[in-house]
């Protein structure tokens, strides 16, 4: 095992799509655990985004570079040329309207191309989810659109979903019954820290995974932008175990046109032993839960 070609090892890496070096520092092994690591710190997390910008949709690769504090971007005819076991995508953001007062100049600022053809959506495809880092991927924006990219995307990465493991950061709005196949299985995983669905989501199967995931303690925001009835007996059951937590978890809630009464009115609430805090808001069109430290900062 020490005597292992590094183009070998090279390869292995970029086929496994492992987001950490660990499974190779196990192996006590210095020809893997060295070349390995050494690869890691090379790797390029890119985010694949697009844009609507009203007229016309546009799309650009970008990564943050913290030693320069300014963002680096990547064409879609560069991107496919540079080394893909050192270049990964790592997030996709696909983006709704620009809302932005003053129009923004992607192509130019961004190197950033038109996407405007189903021509251009297959080769957006094609040339792209290839190069998804599923085991590292930690952020999906899927805002719909009327190119067909938010429902490639969708489908794709619902297919995919028994290898996405580490998504924190999840925007999404319904499509099809692969919208809710693809949160479900994030939600099973226990990884999602902030959610933002829209659409119209089927309540008979929303409603169990909206109940099941809000509990969950790694989450730490929720928002739902539709019209939504849970059960009777899901907010009275959260109060109260967040009142019986010994460790509770911060939790901001946020519904457009809930259904379902709440067991309080609007008002601050102190837990009953410790320095933590509810507070709600309720308002015709939307109701508000913050779960948060009595010494948070407004």
């Amino acid at each position: 095992m020490e005597n292992v070609p590094p183009v070998f090892i090279k390869s292995v890496l970029c086929l496994s799509r492992l987001s950490t070096v660990e499974p190779f520092q196990k192996l006590l092994s210095h020809s893997w655990s060295q070349p390995a690591a050494e690869q890691m710190t090379r790797r390029k997390n890119w985010e694949l985004k697009t844009v609507d910008c009203l007229t016309n949709y546009i799309g650009f690769l970008s990564r943050y570079k913290n030693s320069e504090n300014a963002h680096e971007y990547a064409s879609f005819q560069e991107f496919p040329r540079m080394d893909p076991s050192l270049n990964q995508i790592t997030g996709i953001w696909l983006k709704g309207p620009d809302d932005d007062e003053e129009p923004y100049d992607y192509e130019s600022n961004c190197k950033g191309t038109k996407i405007t053809t189903e021509q251009d959506v297959t080769n957006f495809q094609r040339r792209f989810f290839p190069r998804i880092n599923y085991n590292a991927l930690d952020s999906c924006n899927l805002v719909e659109d009327d190119i067909g990219l938010h429902s490639a995307t969708l489908h794709h990465l619902a297919d995919k979903q028994m290898l996405i493991n580490d998504v924190k950061y999840l925007n999404i709005s319904y499509e099809d019954p692969a919208s809710t196949d693809l949160l479900k299985g994030l939600m099973q995983k226990r990884v999602l820290i902030r959610v933002r669905m829209s659409g119209e989501w089927p309540a008979e199967s929303t409603v169990p995974l909206i109940e099941a995931l809000i509990p969950q303690r790694q989450l730490e925001y929720f928002s739902y932008g539709a019209r939504i009835n849970l059960s009777e007996t899901f907010f009275p059951s959260l109060i109260d175990d967040w009142r019986n937590d010994t460790m509770p978890q911060r939790k901001r809630m946020f519904f457009h046109k809930l259904q379902t009464p709440l067991p309080l009115e609007s008002g601050v609430y102190p837990h009953p032993k410790l320095d933590e805090q509810l507070e709600v808001e309720l308002e015709p069109f939307w109701t508000f839960l913050n779960f948060s430290s009595a010494t948070d900062p407004e």
